[in-house]
């Protein structure tokens, strides 16, 4: 949910993703971002800029609740 927004139903924005970053061996949130092919995700340049190492990064998607 974004604040002041309201709850969408499940499953109904398929490609957007959740950019979680490892800091001292957990996966914590990090970005948004929006699946544009199989295997390619944007984001914003930010959100990787001070660790460009794909293997610091996870990419959930098709989750409602995170």
């Amino acid at each position: 949910r974004v604040v002041s927004g309201s709850e969408v139903e499940p499953q109904s924005w398929p490609w957007q993703v959740h950019l979680l970053q490892s800091r001292d061996g957990t996966f914590l949130h990090k970005c948004g971002g929006a699946l544009i092919d199989r295997e390619w995700v944007v984001t914003a340049a930010h959100c990787v800029f001070q660790e460009p190492d794909v293997s610091h990064y996870k990419v959930i998607l098709g989750k409602h609740m995170l």
